[in-house]
């Protein structure tokens, strides 16, 4: 249908609006830090340049709407740009540490329990103890957020925006600093505040938003599935024989049913009314 060349010295990746008329392209991370903007006959709708002499984009999402583009970076920012001006309409930080008191932060409570069935030993269950889980809501200010240091020696830096995710209203957004993989940034796009933070007591390995209602489910390689909605969260251990350990999850279009998978089984979880 067309051919034409993109204004990008290294074009990294591309990503088309959820209404097809717009394809976003980026540049890799040793480039400048730059995002272009082209309608499906090749004219260039609007550029975006954050700095340059960086690392730069590591993460690019639409929301449902096609309404914002969502750029995650290795300063770990996420700016977050509109469709109208392809300008930025905020950024987003995060920090290492929390001091606002409006803010809800929950964080993860582990606590171990005897075993009260003998039959979760033949089950594959060995340990004498299980684990029962449940969040908190911090109040005391200020709330460290853990992170790990930056080795400069290593390829592909855990750093930066690696994980965005709009909810299927497009009023909220998720995102995950890899330096901070037990912790999860709830934004409020409405309003451009940050709403909620979730401390995990594990590295998350992966989130998704039910595509009928604002309610986003979390695994992090544990036998529990985790859910955040504006009302609250909510642990729910994973009906299943012996040990499973959800480590991806996916909904259901009806928003009615969760499939979840470990390193070598799955399993699919109905959720009632």
């Amino acid at each position: 249908m067309e051919h034409y060349e993109t204004d990008t010295r290294d074009l990294a990746g591309l990503a088309w609006s959820p209404d097809d008329r717009v394809l976003c392209v980026w540049e890799s991370l040793a480039e400048d830090y730059k995002v272009v903007l082209y309608s499906v006959d090749g004219r260039c709708l609007g550029s975006y340049l954050g700095y340059q002499m960086a690392l730069g984009i590591k993460s690019v999402t639409w929301s449902p709407t096609s309404q914002f583009l969502a750029v995650g970076s290795y300063d770990q920012k996420v700016r977050l740009l509109n469709s109208i001006t392809w300008k930025t309409i905020t950024g987003y930080d995060h920090p290492s540490s929390v001091t606002d008191l409006d803010l809800v932060v929950y964080r993860e409570v582990e606590k171990k329990k005897a075993q009260l069935n003998p039959n979760d030993v033949l089950a594959g269950n060995t340990s004498p103890y299980f684990l029962q889980t449940k969040y908190e809501v911090l109040e005391d200010r200020p709330v460290s957020i853990a992170s790990n240091p930056l080795d400069p020696n290593k390829p592909n830096p855990k750093h930066g925006i690696g994980t965005l995710s709009f909810s299927s209203d497009s009023c909220f957004l998720a995102s995950i600093n890899d330096n901070m993989p037990t912790t999860i940034w709830i934004w409020d796009v409405k309003n451009l505040v940050m709403s909620d933070i979730l401390i995990q007591a594990h590295p998350v390995k992966s989130i998704a938003w039910d595509p009928t209602q604002t309610r986003l489910a979390i695994c992090c390689s544990t036998n529990y599935v985790y859910f955040w909605s504006p009302s609250g969260c909510l642990c729910v251990e994973i009906p299943s024989e012996g040990l499973f350990n959800a480590n991806s999850v996916k909904w259901h279009s009806s928003g009615e049913s969760l499939l979840l998978m470990s390193k070598d089984s799955m399993c699919v979880c109905y959720l009632s009314s």
